[in-house]
């Protein structure tokens, strides 16, 4: 490796702004939830000095998303393009146990 970082895993702390400097890759270990997080943690590779070489030649960046077992990692999977044309969503809430509710409200 000669001392030298080449890539970075995608966690939700590359949507702060931190910059890495050099990071020439992103690696995204499952869809984040949403387009918006994925282009921002990906948009941390291709930055600092090592973007671009001492002839003024640009260096490209790379960003690879692992998807696991989820429906919308799947579809993703599925139709890669549906990612950069429109993005998708995560679902907005998770389903409802009515018999778990009922015991919440009496608790409450």
């Amino acid at each position: 490796f000669k001392r030298e970082l080449w890539g970075v895993v995608g966690t939700n702390a590359l949507e702060l702004g931190v910059d890495v400097g050099g990071i020439d890759l992103t690696l995204h270990c499952g869809y984040p939830g949403s387009l918006n997080s994925l282009l921002q943690q990906s948009g941390r590779a291709g930055r600092g000095k090592g973007s671009v070489t001492r002839t003024g030649e640009i260096v490209p960046s790379c960003a690879i998303m692992i998807c696991f077992s989820s429906p919308s990692e799947q579809y993703l999977w599925r139709n890669p393009t549906s990612l950069l044309s429109r993005g998708v969503a995560a679902p907005p809430t998770l389903p409802v146990n009515g018999s778990v509710v009922k015991g919440h409200i009496l608790c409450a």
